[in-house]
């Protein structure tokens, strides 16, 4: 920008903007990282070469399963995969090839012959195999899948064994996250989902846009590094949401200011009156791609576009965050707008009374908010196969300390193979309890 005087001899002033890049319209490429971070991509975040954390048992290298299903349903038939391979020198003849099924005590439930007389060459073709077993109803755990090879003497020539997380499963899903990377505590489940194909739809209330956007940038954020930033997150999300399966036309963003759920939900009650939000410096949700563009940062906007999601999906399992979640705000009116959502559509008579409510463990009872609802504590079990899966997706949350956990890799040993979650059983109820700060 230049200031001339009126005869435009002489410059008064001038100023340079700062260099900047832009994309050709409709190219859409990887947005890069600054060199604090590991990756310069979420496209070169590696999964593939890190996985030797547990011990195998004798000779399991001849035995391969196909870890791509090792979550089922409760009362299903558990359909397992997996090749048989000779890597000694010599040659294996006539052996035979068990596979059984063991109960989370270690009760052995299914003990069948998947293959007998058969011959292995040494490096030879790999042998393609499947075993059925069928679930009990209503049981869950960690079952075991064991398959053996043994020579005609009955000696055991190689034996390995895979994880089976076994659980009652709903028929379809929605997920409230006030932020990307929320999604954490349930990816297991949600894994379990995506490998069973029931139907799993995420939404995200805002686009996080503060939660680290001076440490990407290494200064304080404008209302452009911002935005930037946001779309970084949402992009973030789809990657590690990715890497479980779900598909991108199944994840939904709201693009609320992060950190301003709080003012929108008892500030802001009238989309008449929206909330402005300061490091975004705008009232409605500016983000490309959002479920509702545009949308008012007001509490009766954000309501309707959550009624509009439930309506649409009409999901059996609405999880959210806890109400009087321990953290940010946003987190507890993660739970208020959704609740007051469902409320309003079963006055209407849109969803059925039966839908189930989840929300977060609580882990200090005592010392957390109090609130007049009702709960019961449950627990999901996940496979270390779907586990390591968990892991790795939270690598994809590069900006919010995916690096950091990719430097904390949990061993195989070291994962949990379970994940807690609470009902809340009068979600009916208790109708404006939260409305008053």
């Amino acid at each position: 920008m230049v200031v001339w005087d009126h005869d435009r001899k002489n410059v008064l002033a001038i100023a340079f903007t700062p260099l900047v890049f832009i994309n050709p319209a409709g190219v859409v490429a990887p947005r890069p990282y600054p060199a604090q971070y590991i990756y310069p991509s979420l496209d070169a975040v590696n999964t593939s070469n890190y996985r030797h954390f547990h011990a195998e048992p004798l000779g399991a290298s001849a035995i391969r399963f196909d870890t791509h299903h090792t979550q089922f349903p409760s009362g299903a038939e558990a359909n397992v995969k997996f090749s048989l391979d000779n890597p000694s020198d010599a040659a294996w003849r006539q052996v035979t090839v068990r596979a059984k099924l063991l109960e989370p005590d270690g009760k052995e439930q299914a003990n069948q012959v998947v293959a007998e007389r058969v011959d292995l060459n040494p490096h030879g073709a790999k042998l393609s195999q499947e075993m059925k077993f069928p679930l009990p109803p209503g049981v869950r755990g960690i079952f075991h899948a064991e398959v053996e090879i043994t020579d005609t003497s009955g000696q055991i020539l190689a034996t390995n064994i895979l994880e089976l997380g076994v659980n009652p499963l709903p028929k379809s899903v929605l997920l409230f996250c006030a932020h990307e990377d929320d999604d954490g505590t349930q990816m297991g489940f949600l894994r379990s989902l995506v490998e069973n194909q029931v139907p799993l739809h995420i939404v995200y209330f805002t686009s996080g846009d503060a939660g680290g956007c001076d440490r990407y940038f290494q200064h304080s954020c404008g209302p452009a590094e911002a935005l930037n930033f946001g779309a970084i997150r949402m992009q973030e999300a789809r990657a590690a949401m990715g890497h479980l399966g779900v598909p991108p036309e199944n994840i939904f963003f709201l693009g609320l200011p992060d950190g301003g759920s709080g003012k929108i939900w008892y500030g802001h009650p009238n989309s008449r009156d929206p909330y402005l939000a300061v490091l975004l410096a705008c009232d409605h949700a500016p983000y490309e791609g959002l479920l509702r563009p545009n949308l008012a940062f007001a509490r009766d906007a954000v309501v309707d576009a959550t009624e509009e999601i439930i309506r649409k999906f009409q999901p059996a399992v609405i999880f959210t965050a806890h109400p009087q979640a321990e953290g940010a705000i946003d987190h507890i009116v993660n739970n208020f707008f959704v609740v007051k959502a469902l409320q309003e559509l079963l006055r209407a008579g849109a969803i059925s009374p039966d839908l189930e409510v989840r929300v977060d463990r609580i882990f200090d009872l005592k010392g957390h908010p109090a609130t007049p609802y009702r709960y019961e504590d449950d627990e999901f079990y996940v496979s270390g196969e779907a586990m390591a899966l968990a892991q790795e997706a939270g690598w994809f949350y590069q900006s919010q300390g995916g690096n950091r956990e990719e430097g904390n890799l949990r061993t195989w040993n070291q994962l949990q193979r379970s994940e807690g979650y609470r009902k809340v059983l009068d979600w009916k109820e208790h109708e404006g309890w939260n409305e008053k700060e």
